[in-house]
C-alpha cells in the first residue's frame, strides 16, 4: 500500500492565505518610527523650531555628551547637504549654535569673476556657541542668497559688508572672528536663526510672496514636491516684474509635515 504524504493544495493555499494575512496586519500595525532631535535632515519653512528663539547653552554643558551629539550632527548634516552654515535649529534643537564653513569644493562653483566681487574666500569649519555679532562696516551690499530651509529658493538680501562674530568654540574656548565680503554674509544669514524677534533667516528672502499665500499649501505629514508650485511661480516671475526666484522643489523629510508654507510670514 502506497502511502500519499503530499499536502493538498486547497491547504496549502489556506495557510498561504493565512501566512499573508498575519504579515500584513502586523505590517499596518506598526507605526513608522518619529524621528528625534537633533535630526540628519533639515528643518524645512514651516516647521516651528525656525520659528522659535534659540537658547543659549551654559558653559559648563558645552562638554556635555547632549551637547557634543548635536554638533556632531550637525557636522554630518553639514557635509551631506554641503552646505556652507548650518544652525541648531536647522536639525531640530533650540539652541544657540553656529557651524560656518566655505570649502575649497564651495569656492569652485563660482567663476574668478564673481569670487572677486563678492568678495569669497575658503573658511575652515568653525563652531561658535552662543554666537553675537558686531558691525564693524555698516555699508550693505546686496547679493542673492539661498536658505536650505527653502531649498531651491533664492533673493536678493543686503548685507553688511563686515561683521565681528564672538562666542565660545566646541570646547568651551572664546572665539572673536573678524570676517568680510561672502563670509560676513553667511554669518549674518545664520546668525538670523534663533533671533528675538522670532523671524527666521528665511523670512528675508520671501518677502515678496505676501500675496500668495493661497497658492502654495502643505498638506501636513508627506512628502510632496511642487511641481505645481514650480510652474505657478515659473508664470507669474515672467508675467510680472517681480524680482524673485522660482521654487524648484520643495519636499518634507523623514516625516516633518508641514502646514501653509507662508502662514507664518
Amino acid at each position: 500500500m502506497r502511502l500519499n504524504l503530499s499536502t493538498p493544495s486547497n491547504v496549502t493555499w489556506k495557510r498561504s492565505l493565512s501566512g499573508f494575512t498575519k504579515w500584513y496586519q502586523i505590517l499596518w500595525r506598526n507605526k513608522p518610527i518619529e524621528p528625534t532631535p537633533p535630526y540628519s535632515h533639515i528643518c524645512q519653512i514651516g516647521d516651528p523650531i525656525l520659528r522659535r528663539k534659540a537658547d543659549r547653552v551654559l558653559p559648563d554643558d558645552i562638554k556635555t555628551q547632549e551637547i557634543k551629539q548635536v554638533i556632531l550632527s550637525m557636522k554630518k548634516v553639514l557635509t551631506r547637504y554641503n552646505a556652507t552654515g548650518l544652525t541648531a535649529p536647522h536639525v531640530g534643537v533650540p539652541f544657540q549654535i553656529m557651524l560656518i564653513e566655505f570649502s575649497k569644493e564651495n569656492i569652485e562653483k563660482f567663476s574668478e569673476e564673481i569670487r572677486r566681487i563678492r568678495e569669497m574666500e575658503t573658511c575652515p569649519l568653525k563652531v561658535i556657541i552662543n554666537p553675537s555679532i558686531e558691525i564693524r562696516n555698516p555699508r550693505k551690499i546686496v547679493f542673492d542668497e539661498d536658505c536650505e530651509s527653502i531649498k531651491g529658493f533664492s533673493a536678493s538680501v543686503a548685507r553688511f559688508h563686515e561683521v565681528c562674530v564672538s562666542g565660545l568654540d566646541e570646547d568651551a574656548n572664546p572665539v572673536n572672528w573678524t570676517t568680510k565680503g561672502w563670509l560676513a554674509r553667511i554669518v549674518q544669514h545664520e546668525m538670523d536663526h534663533g533671533k528675538d524677534d522670532m523671524k527666521s533667516a528665511s523670512d528675508k528672502l520671501l518677502p515678496q510672496f505676501q500675496l500668495y499665500k493661497q497658492i502654495f499649501f502643505l498638506p501636513r505629514n508627506t512628502w510632496p514636491h511642487f511641481n505645481f508650485a514650480a510652474t505657478m511661480m515659473s508664470w507669474l516671475t515672467t508675467s510680472w516684474p517681480i524680482d524673485v526666484a522660482v521654487f524648484q522643489s520643495y519636499s518634507c523629510i523623514e516625516g516633518r509635515g508641514g502646514e501653509d508654507i507662508l502662514s507664518t510670514l
